[in-house]
């Protein structure tokens, strides 16, 4: 279907939406491991390929994607102007999920922010000062909080392009590495990572003390939170604590671009890839395979296999993960790492280090961390508190979550159980995109940009 020619038709029935397109892509909105060590390969330095792959993962980790896709959205009822007024049609060429995830990465160009600033935030509680980017308009407006997916960085390709998209639009913008990156772990100091409601009061908090600095009072007008992958649920637990008065600042808006809805059950997709797929082939071959293919953006075929595929997704958030895992090592004494060393590089305690995948992290280290903190009786009870379907009912109307309907991170009975109890919660459902394969799209630029619009 030619984009320019597309017409979008919205209909509605009872407590349902459609929003279709010409060519009948639909979609129906109700209301309602212990692992291997990471070697060094000889084909290709690591600190090369490591910046290379950090750009491959992009907010993949921020969560790997870009603007291969776009696609039909539709909302959960009710449906208002609120969520529907001047966007442009989705449409998503590619119905793989894997494929989308990440084709858009791959094609990235780095973006130059204009008039940003890198600065360092004293929030309460923090052992130390927090890096923060932010643009200030010269001029009372909106406040945007980006809130990244996991192991993202502010200077990351896709992080910057929303940076300028937000700041074209006039608003102030306020961001911070993932709460799952070295940086943040060393300033934060509140606890071993993982325990996403934590890590959601921390940025919470990093929001409240931006507001209260003498240069930011009387310069802010509204508030808004984006988060995309693990900062999107971090966005919806944000929006939970508002409803319960948690919070000590108005927020206007949240939107949580493609929040996993079970994110141990999406660690352990990762982690499984990483195990049966991964080890088929060397980091440098994925980088050439996947990272220097020739792209496919018509949709009439995926030029990657499945194995090489999800070798590459995994391989994105595994290699970063072992900074994770040492930097919680050294900050909490976990004793995670053996205590000698085979050379002047750490080489043997990092190498011990990357057997570890968020999965086995979570379990040996994270929550026994957080038990008796936090009176747990069970490893499931961490998990419940980020997970989707019992979030999503506890948020405020001003909250809309968006996800593909073939985001790979997710089971399909998972969504469909989502849509179940979401209730009178904004939900978008896409007709294709995978795990924020769509981020750089038009259709999200305008969400973006028009954020107190729709």
């Amino acid at each position: 279907m030619n984009l320019q020619d597309a017409r979008l038709t919205l209909s509605f029935s009872a407590n349902v939406a459609v929003i279709s397109s010409e060519d009948d892509h639909s979609i129906n909105m109700t209301e309602c491991e212990a692992g291997r060590t990471v070697h060094q390969e000889s084909e290709m330095p690591l600190s090369e390929f490591r910046r290379i792959l950090s750009r491959f993962a992009g907010p993949i980790a921020v969560s790997l994607c870009l603007w291969m896709c776009a696609a039909n959205a539709g909302e959960a009822a009710p449906v208002d102007a609120l969520f529907t007024e001047n966007l442009p049609p989705y449409d998503c060429p590619c119905k793989n999920g894997f494929y989308s995830t990440i084709v858009a990465s791959i094609t990235a160009k780095d973006t130059k922010i204009c008039n940003s600033c890198e600065e360092h935030l004293c929030v309460p509680g923090f052992r130390s000062s927090m890096p923060i980017r932010t643009v200030m308009q010269s001029f009372e407006a909106p406040l945007v909080v980006v809130l990244l997916g996991a192991e993202g960085k502010t200077s990351d390709p896709l992080s910057k392009l929303w940076f300028t998209w937000l700041a074209e639009a006039g608003y102030h913008v306020l961001s911070f590495n993932s709460t799952l990156d070295a940086d943040f772990i060393n300033s934060c100091g509140r606890g071993v990572s993982g325990n996403i409601a934590n890590e959601a009061e921390c940025s919470r908090d990093i929001i409240g003390a931006f507001l209260k600095l003498p240069n930011v009072q009387g310069k802010v007008k509204q508030v808004a939170i984006v988060g995309m992958s693990y900062g999107g649920i971090q966005a919806l637990l944000i929006g939970k604590m508002a409803a319960e008065k948690k919070v000590e600042y108005p927020i206007d808006v949240i939107k949580s671009f493609s929040p996993p809805i079970d994110m141990m059950r999406a660690a352990e997709f990762i982690d499984r890839w990483w195990r049966e797929d991964r080890w088929n082939y060397t980091l440098p071959q994925i980088y050439l395979s996947v990272a220097k293919h020739k792209v496919i953006t018509d949709g009439s075929y995926v030029p990657l296999d499945d194995p090489l595929m999800r070798a590459g997704v995994s391989a994105s958030f595994r290699v970063p993960f072992v900074d994770v895992v040492e930097v919680n090592d050294d900050v909490y004494r976990l004793h995670v790492r053996p205590a000698s060393d085979f050379g002047e590089q750490s080489l043997g305690r990092r190498d011990f280090a990357a057997t570890y995948g968020f999965t086995r992290f979570m379990r040996e280290y994270t929550y026994p961390h957080w038990k008796e903190k936090l009176g747990l009786n069970s490893f499931s009870e961490l998990n419940a508190v980020s997970r989707l379907p019992n979030v999503l009912p506890m948020e405020p109307a001003f909250v809309e979550t968006i996800i593909a309907n073939d985001d790979p991170l997710n089971r399909p009975e998972d969504l469909e159980e989502l849509k179940k109890v979401a209730g009178s919660a904004h939900l978008t459902i896409l007709d294709g995109g995978g795990h924020l394969g769509y981020i750089s799209h038009r259709w999200t630029k305008a969400k973006l940009q028009g954020l107190f619009k729709n």
